[in-house]
């Protein structure tokens, strides 16, 4: 009776914790904006390309620099797809264990402890945002490119990755076989400063974004301050 009491309170504490982690991956993919800003010729161009992709399984990455919008072309990816019922999780690679297993994205299957929590347990059935893919430890990286490469993980999680593209290139933080898994499926964005077009329609929504957030009633932009922009 004793030994039943223990595992039942072992039960209910590893409940209680992955409770507690599923509710912390999923506070900031809550805070997302969803939908892309601008009527520019690369906008409507990338917004194609992700109906195109929302329509297939297969894994995508979305390269740009920093502030072009690589998280809300993933989530949008996912938003639009067969997936957009389950779960997405966004996990910055920084927060990935440097040992060569990457126990926080892969521990609960095969070698790794069964009773572990991990990324892919998380989003079973919908899709993993890999943030920073560049950041991932290099060990990591592999193990990640023989499963997705070998399709040898029974989970059914589509990985969506982000990254700087110059980490893309030869020299690159991102391994090459680890980017030969995303061969044809890969968003390159445009940064603001060659669609200028849209800066005054981002300063809009944001303007309203934050004027709704505080309760306050602000006037659009003035022409003088839309130049400055």
């Amino acid at each position: 009776l004793v030994d039943r009491v223990k595992r039942s309170d072992v039960a209910v504490s590893e409940a209680r914790t992955k409770e507690q982690d599923l509710t912390e991956f999923l506070r900031e993919t809550d805070s997302w904006d969803v939908e892309l800003v601008g009527n520019s010729a690369p906008v409507k161009k990338l917004r194609k390309t992700i109906d195109a992709l929302a329509k297939t399984r297969d894994p995508v990455l979305v390269c740009g620099e920093e502030g072009t919008g690589r998280r809300v072309t993933a989530n949008m990816i996912h938003r639009r797809s067969a997936r957009a019922g389950a779960l997405v999780i966004c996990v910055d690679c920084t927060q990935i264990g440097e040992t060569e297993s990457g126990s926080r994205l892969f521990s609960g299957h095969a070698d790794d402890d069964e009773h572990t929590l991990c990324y892919l347990d998380l989003a079973e059935g919908g899709t993993l945002v890999l943030k920073n893919l560049e950041r991932m430890p290099l060990g990591v990286q592999r193990r990640l490119a023989k499963r997705m490469g070998e399709g040898c993980d029974e989970r059914d999680v589509r990985i969506v990755a982000t990254c700087v593209a110059a980490e893309l290139t030869e020299g690159g933080r991102v391994l090459p076989e680890l980017r030969a898994c995303f061969e044809g499926n890969v968003i390159q964005l445009v940064p603001l400063r060659e669609r200028k077009r849209d800066i005054k329609l981002l300063a809009e929504h944001y303007l309203h974004k934050h004027a709704d957030r505080l309760n306050k009633k602000v006037a659009l932009f003035d022409d003088q301050a839309v130049t400055k922009l």
